[in-house]
């Protein structure tokens, strides 16, 4: 789904979707030098991606670990740098035994890129048939949505539902899918219910203020937009998402593209990973 006027897309992500970085080292007493546990502890609770990626990184210089490899390549995902996590993952996926979370990790940042061949092919080696995660599911229900091959995306959906993979982000796919197909009052009924949780995905959200927008619940995207801006800036959002149009994804120059993490711009719907 494509917003045909864009202007108003870098205004959507200001006001749906807040983010903070913070850069700088960690404060550290001189008496008491603070753990590894409390200085990876503070850099998440600072959403410090830079500093969790040097953090990660001088350890794995010092020692090689696995928990903090699949951890720099995870934030490296978060910075939106896929090719990154692809080669900090690399040395764990090309092992005999690679994991499953590695190869996850792996088939996500082929995904970003664009190479759901290969994000599609990690997937079905990692956990084949009857054995398959919720997860795993999930995932690859994305990879076919991209590819346009819907009743395929729907049906792995469906099966991370089954499989009590998060709740939240399987309907949000689903109702994705909904709106795909053109039935966007069954995508407002799929999610109307989680309207209640305060914890609620920004990404969830802004699919929310989308779905009501071409339902025609004006007041609810009024409601959600940040108070500073005019009635007139208002209305012109709300006419933007109520007029969106839905490209097909059978082309990838046309597919919905990520970026949750889960498929990514805000006004043209996100796919909960």
């Amino acid at each position: 789904m494509i917003i045909k006027n864009r202007r108003f897309l870098s205004i959507l992500l200001l006001v749906l979707i807040q983010g903070c970085v913070t850069s700088g080292a960690i404060p550290q007493s001189k008496s008491a030098p603070l753990n590894v546990e409390t200085q990876e502890k503070i850099l998440l609770a600072a959403n410090n991606q830079v500093g969790l990626i040097e953090f990660y990184k001088s350890h794995l210089k010092e020692r090689e670990s696995t928990e903090f490899r699949q951890k720099l390549a995870k934030t490296y995902l978060s910075n939106l740098d896929p090719e990154s996590a692809l080669f900090t993952i690399r040395p764990l996926i090309d092992k005999p035994n690679t994991s499953l979370e590695s190869d996850i990790i792996a088939s996500k940042a082929y995904m970003d890129m664009g190479d759901y061949q290969n994000a599609e092919a990690i997937l079905i080696a990692a956990l084949p048939g009857e054995q398959r995660s919720g997860e795993v599911a999930n995932l690859l229900g994305i990879i076919y949505a991209e590819q346009g091959e819907l009743a395929k995306a729907r049906t792995m959906f469906e099966s991370a539902r089954t499989s009590f993979y998060d709740d939240i982000k399987v309907k949000n796919n689903l109702a994705l899918l909904d709106m795909l197909e053109g039935d966007n009052l069954q995508a407002l009924q799929r999610l109307a219910v989680l309207l209640s949780d305060e914890q609620t995905d920004p990404q969830l959200k802004a699919n929310l203020m989308l779905i009501m927008a071409k339902n025609g619940q004006r007041e609810f995207v009024f409601d959600g937009l940040d108070k500073s801006l005019t009635e007139t800036q208002a209305e012109q959002i709300y006419q933007a998402l109520k007029s969106s149009s839905v490209l097909s994804l059978n082309s990838n120059k046309e597919a919905l593209s990520k970026r949750d993490k889960t498929i990514a711009p805000v006004a043209n719907g996100t796919v909960v990973e």
